[in-house]
């Protein structure tokens, strides 16, 4: 027994010097850092409104939580602190300048740790949504949607926002005290904000009960003192400050100073605590089996040499008695009837007053019920009869009640023994209800740590130094697909497959990796886990070794989380981005190139109108014309990327379309098409022109991928909620054919802008279909089998209800336009009335006309083509120019008869606002918008804006000609 005194001693030992090991953290100054503070002024910059940790009192001084600390960090190391208070934004822009030395009060995030380096964190403080007390409309995040929303500049919210998909409209304030009062005063809907500054705040002017918080938070802000990227030497005084105040107990004096609360820790603050308690409890539970063990050995040595003892004192009843009555080990005497004689020791242990309290059976000594359910009467008589027939000694744990009615676990053990000519039972009793309520406690520990283990959301994975599975969770069953029983004594590279995302091949255990360096390991982030059953999982994992008292490896802890979502979401992104890009620059070339075309298109025409129509001239001018127009369609393609390449939305007949376009697109070609187009379609509103450019470049890559032929399958059906991302009523398109296939390598990448196979190709076909099939609500997803062919599945968001009637195509000299009187859709028609002549000349307008356009030679071009048809024209570069010429013409009574406003001016108000303010001038002004982005929103609604008409950059003659006509005739 002293041995084992000196080994739990040792043992009880080891947790403590595990914990002061983690968190004996250094907080003394290296020399280098004492000389760098030296008579040094640190100038902290804090934030002038945010309550309590940092402030303007009413004194004048700053102060709140942060200030506090910081200060306490100057006097603790010597330095002078200077406090400068100024807004949240000028507060960082003064750290990047090196006006300032530490920011106050900081969260961390990616971005800002490209400018900043942060401490560790100071306070940890919530983000909340706010809204008056009285709203009912706003439940969570999701109703942010449209919804005007008070923030502080700079602050982490609005990222977050905007990272969530959420539509808002900001109000950015200088802080959070001015958006708490917008929404106070019924300026904004909803604040964001970090709940102790609200809650703090609304208190101060006793208006906490006109607020309430919506949800839960929407995140923990780490709030730390930051400085400028590089100032390490700075960050690591700061540092050590802060982790003195931690151990002086600074942090949480001035935080129940100013909240009456504690700091709530971080994960890595529990870490030594978690770390220390699993080893006191592991240690608890080794002392308790060690214990268990001795003490059943040594009842077991007390019995057997009480056996022997009577063996040897046979009659000698003085001898027997005295032992028997001195022992301090509780025995009793039993026979099948109860207990016929009991010593001190047991008289003690059931609180009797002497041995006739004692002499009953077993079972009136006990609960009526044994914890296993079963009658303790039935029971004890079942384990007497059973060691008077076998004669063999028994072993076990029984729940006891003493004489006053308190219950006991108690140790037996039962022999027989010969006692005045007859065999009785010798009972041997040891109190362990203190070793019981010890199990208990550990029982429960270990079933909190296990609770604790199943909810962590990452897969976790221990292995011995053998690399041998000794636990896993839930998650980590989950995603190998292995349970925790199949796996249990197996190698880990059988339940833990990882392939490389890329290659396919195997890639090396990171536990291995551990094992011969015994330092973490993260795992590369192209990673791929292979489960039982063959799904496949992008994951994120880390492996740190596990070590015993003297250092060696004894295990590694393996966490793995599954990153697929994140991965698809961050390739999402990125090709939105470049989709993105490549939109600005298309935008920028279309308007451009249009710009320069109307100058081209508009001479040629104006060109062609003064020749004899048989003239040889007319013939290569017309010509001339012809390639115009496909340049044109150049732009309509680089506008599809563009901020003007919204879908201008129609009724459309997707059964006619689809099947006119695949046929002109295979006309000559040696591939037949199948069509499997349902009857009754759902109805759908969808630009026309788009949804034929989606079409063709379907078609002519299939064609392309099958250079001997075959065939194209095309299937065309309603269909409703098709996956948990899509909901809702869509019509599904299936586009497959029998060509080539596309290598698993490639497939990620056959919708990124300039990714193409081929040597003549330009990388935009497919790119455009994705755009397309986005900029309409919709999806598109691509299977490939290499060598049997691919196939495109596009969802349409579908209109309610079905296709009624068909469009009918309704064309004449100058316009092609579609109406559905049945379906109720009134589209745009380019030409809604009918041209009427201006007095005899055909060739004539004799208008008077303003021009407002900033390309000078486009300006130029519509001055020399409206005074060619008899017009007079005025032209302006600037809308200060041209709205000062039409008010005083306005004024004097000779208005202007026709406007042509430009929609695009760069450095000025564009021909919207323009038209805003020629409106408030004249109501009755009849204005013409017009663009080098052809499908603008403005351009596809212009009456919605004010205009009677519109004009499309580049344009003929006669197309100008016929727009004022009727323009001047509404």
């Amino acid at each position: 027994m002293k041995r084992f005194f000196i080994l739990s001693f040792i043992l009880l030992l080891i947790p403590f010097i595990i914990y002061y090991y983690l968190t004996s953290t250094s907080t003394t100054l290296t020399p280098e850092e004492s000389a760098f503070i030296k008579d040094k002024t640190v100038v902290f910059v804090s934030q002038l409104e945010y309550p309590p940790f940092e402030f303007i009192a009413p004194h004048g001084e700053q102060t709140g939580m942060a200030v506090e600390i910081a200060r306490w960090i100057g006097t603790e190391f010597g330095f002078k602190a200077r406090f400068v208070n100024t807004s949240f934004h000028k507060a960082q822009e003064m750290i990047l300048k090196g006006d300032a030395d530490v920011l106050t009060s900081f969260f961390y995030s990616v971005e800002r740790d490209k400018y900043f380096d942060f401490t560790q964190t100071v306070f940890v403080i919530p983000a909340s949504i706010f809204v008056k007390i009285d709203n009912v409309d706003i439940k969570g995040i999701k109703d942010l949607n449209g919804k005007k929303v008070a923030i502080q500049k700079g602050d982490y919210a609005i990222d977050f926002l905007k990272k969530q998909g959420i539509d808002f409209k900001l109000v950015a304030t200088e802080s959070f005290i001015r958006a708490t009062e917008a929404l106070l005063s019924g300026e904004v809907d909803v604040m964001l904000g970090d709940e102790q500054i609200v809650l703090y705040y609304l208190h101060s002017i006793n208006a906490f009960s006109k607020v309430k918080i919506i949800g839960t938070p929407l995140y923990e802000g780490l709030c730390s003192m930051s400085v400028k990227d590089g100032n390490k030497t700075l960050l690591s005084v700061i540092n050590k400050g802060i982790q003195l105040a931690k151990k002086k107990g600074i942090i949480s004096s001035i935080q129940r100073k100013w909240l009456n609360s504690k700091v709530e820790p971080s994960y890595y603050t529990y870490l030594p605590y978690l770390i220390t308690i699993s080893v006191i409890l592991l240690i608890s539970i080794i002392l308790v089996w060690i214990w268990n063990i001795l003490l059943k050995r040594k009842i077991k040595e007390k019995t057997n040499a009480l056996e022997e003892t009577l063996l040897k004192l046979g009659n000698s009843e003085k001898k027997f008695r005295g032992f028997f009555e001195q022992s301090s080990t509780p025995y009793l005497l039993l026979d099948k009837n109860g207990f016929i004689d009991c010593n001190m020791a047991a008289i003690s242990m059931l609180r009797g007053r002497d041995k006739a309290d004692l002499l009953l059976h077993p079972a009136q000594l006990s609960p009526e019920y044994q914890p296993d359910g079963e009658l303790s009467s039935e029971k004890a008589k079942k384990i007497i009869d059973s060691v008077f027939e076998t004669k063999e000694s028994k072993s076990f744990e029984w729940l006891h009640k003493r004489l006053d009615g308190e219950s006991f676990w108690a140790f037996v053990n039962l022999c027989i023994v010969p006692y005045d000519g007859r065999e009785i039972i010798f009972t041997t009793w040891a109190d362990i209800s203190e070793l019981k309520k010890l199990q208990q406690i550990i029982l429960d520990d270990k079933e909190n740590l296990e609770v604790t283990l199943k909810s962590i959301g990452d897969g976790v994975i221990k292995v011995d130094a053998n690399t041998k599975i000794q636990m896993m969770n839930s998650v980590a069953e989950k995603l190998t697909g292995w349970s925790y029983q199949e796996a249990q004594g197996k190698p880990l590279s059988d339940v833990f497959v990882i392939e490389d995302v890329d290659t396919g091949q195997a890639i090396l255990n990171p536990v291995m990796e551990v094992l011969n360096s015994g330092k973490v390991v993260e795992l590369s982030s192209n990673a791929v886990l292979v489960s039982k059953n063959m799904n496949r999982y992008d994951i994120f994992d880390s492996a740190s070794p596990i070590k015993d008292k003297s250092g060696n490896i004894i295990g590694v802890v393996l966490v793995f989380r599954d990153v697929t979502e994140k991965n698809k979401q961050d390739r999402e992104l990125l090709k939105s981005e470049k989709l993105r890009s490549l939109g600005v620059l298309a935008g920028g070339i279309a308007h451009d190139f249009n710009n320069l075309l109307t100058s081209i298109y508009g001479y040629i025409s104006l060109s062609k109108s003064m020749l004899p129509e048989d003239s040889k001239a007319h013939t290569l001018i017309s010509k001339a014309e012809q390639s115009i127009d496909n340049a044109t369609k150049l732009t309509k393609q680089l506008l599809t990327f563009s901020k003007g390449g919204e879908p201008i939305l129609e009724n459309v007949d997707l059964k006619i379309l689809i099947k006119e376009v695949v046929k002109f697109n295979l006309s000559g070609k040696n591939v037949k098409p199948f069509f499997d187009i349902s009857d009754e379609l759902y109805d759908i509103n969808a630009d026309r022109g788009q949804l034929s450019q989606v079409l063709s470049n379907l078609t002519i890559n299939a064609v392309q991928a099958m250079k001997d032929g075959r065939n194209i399958y095309i299937k065309v059906s309603n269909i409703d909620n098709p996956s948990e991302e899509l909901k809702g009523s869509f019509i599904k398109i299936e586009f497959k054919d029998q060509g080539e296939g596309i290598p698993p390598s490639l497939i990620d990448k056959i919708f990124d802008p300039y990714f193409t196979t081929k040597s003549s190709g330009t990388g935009l076909g497919l790119s455009i279909v994705y755009s397309i099939v986005k900029k309409h609500g919709g999806k598109i997803f691509v299977k490939s089998d290499v060598g049997k062919g691919t196939e495109f599945t596009i969802y349409l968001p579908a209109s309610k209800g079905l296709v009624k009637g068909n469009a009918n195509i309704i064309k004449d000299e100058d316009t092609t336009y579609i109406s559905n009187e049945e379906s109720g859709v009134k589209p745009y028609f380019e030409k809604q009335f009918p041209l009427k002549q201006n007095k005899d000349d055909k060739n004539s307008s004799n208008y008077k006309i303003l021009l407002l356009d900033d390309e000078k030679d486009v300006l130029s071009t519509l001055k020399d083509m409206l005074e060619a048809l008899s017009n007079r024209v005025e032209g302006y570069t600037t809308s200060e120019e041209a709205i000062q010429s039409y008010r005083e013409a306005f004024e004097r009574g000779d208005k202007f008869d026709i406007v042509i406003l430009d929609l695009i001016l760069p450095g000025d108000i564009g021909g919207k606002e323009v038209m805003e303010k020629l409106i408030e001038i004249d109501p009755d002004v009849r204005a013409i918008v017009s663009s080098g982005y052809s499908d603008n929103e403005v351009l596809a609604n212009y009456q919605k804006y004010g205009f009677k008409g519109k004009l499309a950059k580049p344009y003929l003659i006669q197309k100008l000609k016929a727009e004022i006509n009727r323009v001047a005739y509404i």
